[in-house]
């Protein structure tokens, strides 16, 4: 597995984690906002799945950057995608 590999995998791991701790507390539950979440949780596994098992192409310097660049957004609303979705400022 080549650096931008293990490198995009790990920030794509990162934000799986921050998306399955986030806590909505007193809002209310956004269904579509949830399903939303959950296809990028399926998206992000299947692509360490698919990097692990080698039947995926390595990562490129662009997938490492869009993984950056979602890696901030995430982080910076706090894990709330109603809020990355909307535009919010946090």
């Amino acid at each position: 597995m080549s650096l931008l590999t293990w490198a995009t995998d790990v920030l794509l791991m990162v934000i799986a984690c921050r998306l399955l701790t986030f806590r909505r507390g007193a809002s209310r539950h956004r269904w579509g906002v949830a399903l939303y979440t959950w296809l990028m949780l399926v998206a992000f596994a299947t692509v360490i799945v698919g990097h692990l098992t080698g039947t995926r192409a390595p990562a490129s310097i662009v997938d490492l950057v869009i993984a950056m660049l979602v890696c901030h957004l995430v982080f910076r609303h706090r894990g709330n995608v109603a809020h990355m979705l909307r535009g919010h400022r946090s």
